[in-house]
């Protein structure tokens, strides 16, 4: 484990030296921090993506599940008091509360269609249990929150695609969040979700694949209802206005998954080339489905011959 080879060979009073490297101290506990992560997310992302004819909703347990978050709240637990969240975190430590929260939501994503009720043992948890989904909503909102202070204190959030999976789990949290409610025009789900919408489109100028992105998630939207296609449109005018500089004979394809709770089911649908590719069949049926309502109501009434009055 890097920064950690002098603890584990026995030599664990050994003092690195601090003037030998130019990395902040800060800087270096959250990398150390961030490779011990990533042993648990791969556990997650192999038991639920790995080689297996088995779709992730299949797959994932409640055991596995409880066992993965009890050792996040371990590996939490033993984070450095200057990885805490504060209102002055270095864009390292901020990355390493987006990734966390990301984690947690990819970790009981499977749980939210059939089993959104099933609870969780964790022992540092004051109540002991939890239900799939409060946890799941907690890390939303935590994100929400995470990524205003990351988008309003950071420069580079248009400069980076570090932060790009925050975007990604935060939009498709507000859309699975519409559907579940049944409440389409959601102000504070419409909020956040145009606040990814906006942050990808400054992503654009440094980033041609989040094009191929974006069209993936107002692919999604158009589908759900949450976007009419005038709406979406915009989002796609602004962003291709924006992209003006890019070669219109290059196109970026990529094969990532782009739609987390399709991918629950059937992944290779969620991919984000295919959600791509139905967008403007999606925005073309949206567009014929309203526009022929938009006539009836326009039209008025006719009377039958049986109601004209004799």
């Amino acid at each position: 484990m890097p920064g950690e080879y002098f603890e584990t060979h026995g030599y664990s009073n050994y003092s690195f030296s601090r003037t030998r490297t130019h990395v902040p101290t800060r800087v270096g506990e959250a990398f150390k921090a961030m490779c011990k992560f990533n042993l648990i997310v791969h556990e997650i992302i192999w038991a639920y993506f790995g080689k297996s004819d088995t779709v992730p909703a299949a797959r994932a347990t409640i055991g596995f599940a409880e066992q993965i978050y009890q050792r996040i709240f371990d590996w939490a637990a033993s984070l450095p008091l200057e990885l805490a969240r504060g209102r002055r975190n270095r864009h390292s430590s901020l990355m390493l509360h987006l990734c966390y929260h990301c984690t947690v939501m990819e970790l009981f994503w499977p749980f939210l269609q059939q089993s959104s009720g099933k609870v969780v043992k964790v022992n540092q948890l004051t109540t002991t249990t939890a239900a799939t989904k409060d946890i799941h909503e907690a890390s939303v909102n935590q994100l929400k929150r995470l990524a205003l202070i990351y988008c309003i204190n950071f420069n580079m959030a248009c400069t980076t695609t570090l932060w790009h999976i925050a975007l990604l789990y935060l939009a498709n949290a507000m859309l699975c969040e519409t559907m579940r409610s049944g409440n389409l025009r959601d102000p504070e789900c419409w909020f956040y979700f145009m606040l990814c919408m906006t942050c990808y489109q400054n992503m654009y100028g440094s980033f041609q694949v989040v094009e191929v992105t974006m069209l993936g998630l107002l692919s999604m939207a158009l589908r759900n209802g949450f976007l009419s296609f005038p709406e979406a449109n915009t989002v796609l005018s602004d962003m291709k206005r924006i992209g003006q500089r890019y070669d219109g004979q290059f196109t970026v394809r990529a094969s990532f998954m782009v739609d987390l709770e399709l991918a629950m089911t059937n992944p290779r649908e969620a991919q984000v080339q295919t959600l791509a590719n139905a967008f403007h069949e999606l925005a073309i049926f949206r567009e014929f489905t309203t526009g022929e309502l938009r006539k009836r109501r326009q039209q008025p009434p006719t009377l039958s011959t049986q109601d004209t009055p004799s």
